[in-house]
């Protein structure tokens, strides 16, 4: 998006300044104490503020069985979350040395890796998914992470300090996809998010409704023989992790044509919105509930297989 002068001499160094003062006085507490403030912020704040309307509408559309005080504790444990990862952002190195993954998870990806093939790992908006990238990078299995750009580059380019130096950030759009190409070919690991909204993509069920996903892992997956790993960070309190990554079971074309690597992508869609849907019912308030997920129609979601 092209910047105004006065978005560029004013008000992109004011949000610099801003998040830069904000972030540099977090930084000041401990991990735990800049979590703590950070999710009591949220608490407090967030309910109040009209985006929280959104929220409410999208868990009475696909959560319909809760009453309404059980979706007030989702929104509620929502903005703790929030706020605990904005507390959490100046932190995320100390925070990454003390984040923990079972010995058979991480049996399970080396072995995936073997011959240093190209990895997928798919995630959501999930916890403090700012911590994943990093947590997998200690394990031995740095990432290119698709990204959307922030609107001041500024603030992008403090973000990108923020996260560090193990993560590729490749930026949505044709120049990241070269990008991710390159880091396929060359047996790299690939991170995309893959829970917001979309005009492009493939409109499979999630929580039981249409929902416009990207297929790229599909994609990417079947295009290099790539395994897609799913994945998630759990949070077991205040800036503390554990690493939860395992490999999808491939789903291979039934045929080479056209028409089967299509169906072969969509049934491989259908399952990463299956698995990311069991990670937010398990947990509904660690999810970003904010997107403009699903459209405003209701009813049952038909037969996935007959949708493209």
């Amino acid at each position: 998006m092209k910047r105004t002068p006065l978005q560029r001499w004013l008000i992109d160094p004011l949000e610099y300044a801003l998040a830069r003062l904000l972030f540099g006085l977090v930084g000041l507490l401990s991990p735990e104490q800049a979590s703590n403030l950070g999710g009591w912020i949220g608490r407090t704040l967030g309910p109040r503020l009209p985006p929280s309307n959104r929220a409410r509408r999208n868990l009475a559309l696909v959560m319909p069985e809760l009453t309404s005080a059980e979706h007030e504790a989702i929104i509620l444990a929502m903005w703790d979350n929030l706020g605990r990862i904005f507390g959490e952002m100046p932190h995320l190195a100390a925070i990454t040395e003390h984040v923990e993954i079972a010995p058979e998870q991480l049996d399970e990806l080396r072995e995936a890796k073997a011959g240093d093939r190209p990895m997928i790992f798919v995630g959501a908006h999930f916890s403090n998914f700012e911590v994943f990238g990093r947590a997998a990078a200690k394990y031995g299995y740095p990432l290119a992470l698709i990204y959307r750009r922030a609107n001041n580059p500024l603030v992008d380019a403090f973000y990108h300090t923020l996260r560090g130096s193990d993560l590729m950030l490749l930026p949505k759009g044709l120049e990241g996809f070269r990008e991710v190409r390159k880091v396929m070919a060359s047996g790299g690991n690939l991170g995309i998010l893959i829970d917001q909204k979309l005009n492009e993509g493939v409109s499979v069920p999630f929580f039981n409704r249409p929902a416009m996903t990207t297929a790229a892992p599909a994609q990417m997956a079947m295009r290099f023989r790539a395994p897609i790993i799913i994945g998630h960070t759990e949070r077991l309190g205040p800036a503390r992790y554990r690493l939860h990554a395992s490999v999808v079971p491939p789903v291979e074309p039934a045929d080479a044509s056209t028409k089967g690597r299509r169906a072969a992508e969509l049934a491989t869609t259908i399952q990463l919105n299956q698995l990311i849907e069991q990670q937010i019912r398990r947990k509904p308030g660690n999810w970003f509930w904010l997107h403009r997920r699903w459209p405003d129609s209701k009813g049952p979601w038909p037969d996935p297989t007959l949708k493209r």
